[in-house]
């Protein structure tokens, strides 16, 4: 799997990841604020930016593959750099397993609706698991945080694809003046 991708492409795997994991506190504390009162996962309402990562990696670097790349990175570092507990750290995982089945699946579908699709569909397993390991049998509250995972996360493809677009008309621009010179 590896050797389909160029050092440019780890490379941009590796930078989402670790800005991925440097947010991560922050964003933590704000969707915290927001849920802890109820009981549910800070991740159903941080979604929105958890999940625009994984979107975002896979239309910057557009090979199969790259989402659980980057997954697997997040995995590391996040124990590595916030000293998260492996039973927690597992949770990174399952979430971009679900979004690679999607892509490869719907990779010539609408990009919106996709992307709208993993966000969700990554957020609700997250959600899911979440709660399976860390909050017990609160099925009620499960259905509540499943419906805004699945809002947050599917709300998270407006951002990749705005952040998309800035990125390739940047993209454009350097190398329109690197063709000048």
């Amino acid at each position: 799997m590896l050797k389909s991708f160029h050092l440019k492409d780890l490379i941009l795997i590796s930078l989402l990841a670790t800005l991925s994991i440097v947010s991560k506190p922050y964003v933590f504390m704000a969707s915290s604020f927001a849920t802890s009162s109820l009981h549910m996962p800070a991740g159903v309402v941080g979604g929105i930016w958890y999940m625009m990562w994984i979107s975002l990696t896979y239309r910057l670097v557009s090979k199969r593959g790259s989402v659980f790349l980057f997954g697997f990175l997040q995995f590391f570092l996040v124990m590595a750099m916030l000293g998260t507990p492996l039973i927690k750290a597992i949770t990174y995982l399952p979430p971009v397993l679900m979004a690679e089945l999607i892509y490869f699946f719907l990779a010539d579908a609408n990009i919106l609706f996709t992307d709208m699709l993993v966000g969700a569909v990554a957020n609700l397993t997250g959600t899911i698991l979440s709660f399976l390991l860390f909050y017990g049998n609160q099925s009620q509250i499960l259905l509540v945080a499943g419906s805004i995972a699945i809002v947050s996360g599917s709300l998270s493809a407006f951002i990749s694809q705005f952040l998309v677009a800035r990125l390739n008309n940047v993209h454009q621009l350097v190398r329109t003046s690197s063709e000048r010179e």
